[in-house]
């Protein structure tokens, strides 16, 4: 495959602003969106990236002494008004964001302390190809709504019903042109990767987020049985099941040496 370079440079913002709760909304069984306004939104160009991040201060509900930080996607910002509006996927009451923004109400506020991002989709792919599950499809709705109708868009979102997932549409609604995909599990989407390169020509632009497990088996799929190029993806694990956020933060070191020996592997080189 031939050698293309989609990436841009990494965007990492150091803040310190309190934002109140100004709507709350329901999108499905699986998402609740919560719009935060505070002065330092306006205008805020760090706002910039498709995958845009903001670290989020809330209280741990087992030790109030020490907040957590947890990030969450951007899903969009209005600069003029001064709000972001911030989808989170929820889990039942475990963990700590998802209950918290399951009880938000107008007037609550919250400490955000930092901006980060690195994929924007290409203008110069041939085609798209957009894997997540929820807490990747803030992102992919975010990046999808960037495209032009003749982009050529393949969306695979993990779920075990549309209907669960996407509620009425504004979770995401994808324009004209694009093939949407829902699968529940991790060979359904190395199948409908294969068949998105089969009838597809040029290299794509690859978003491929979510829980880890599923990232690395797919992003090994991609790197292997069709070449793709490491600078036309953008691969993130957000999650890995059955772990903590703070679990997985100390788990991440050895996914990444994992990821590394996927390479070391595709390129013959013994890692022993």
């Amino acid at each position: 495959m031939t050698s293309v370079d989609y990436s841009i440079p990494p965007v990492r913002h150091r803040i310190a602003i309190t934002a109140t709760v100004t709507k709350v909304r329901r999108l499905s069984p699986l998402m609740q969106r919560l719009t935060f306004k505070a002065s330092e939104f306006v205008g805020q160009e760090a706002i910039s990236c498709a995958d845009t991040y903001m670290k989020i201060v809330l209280p741990d509900p087992t030790n109030s002494d020490e907040p957590v930080m947890r990030s969450y996607t951007v899903r969009s910002h209005d600069s003029v008004a001064g709000t972001v509006d911030i989808d989170f996927a929820l889990h039942g009451q475990g963990g700590v964001a998802a209950p918290w923004a399951e009880r938000a109400q107008v007037g609550d506020t919250a400490e955000f302390k930092g901006i980060g991002g690195g994929y924007n989709p290409s203008a110069q792919a041939p085609w798209h190809l957009l894997i997540g599950d929820d807490s990747a499809l803030p992102a992919i709705a975010a990046a999808v709504e960037q495209l032009g109708e003749d982009s050529g868009k393949v969306v695979i979102l993990i779920a075990d019903s549309p209907e669960e997932l996407l509620g009425d549409g504004d979770a995401f609604s994808p324009p004209e042109g694009s093939e949407v995909q829902v699968v529940s599990h991790t060979p359904a989407v190395i199948e409908a990767v294969r068949s998105a390169y089969a009838s597809h020509e040029g290299v794509p632009h690859v978003f491929l987020h979510g829980e880890a497990s599923m990232v690395r088996e797919v992003r090994r799929v991609i790197r292997s049985d069709f070449a793709q190029d490491l600078k036309a993806m953008s691969v993130s694990g957000y999650w890995r099941a059955g772990a903590s956020d703070e679990r997985w933060r100390e788990m991440k070191r050895d996914w990444s040496r994992g990821v590394e020996a996927d390479e070391a592997k595709l390129a013959g080189v013994s890692t022993s």
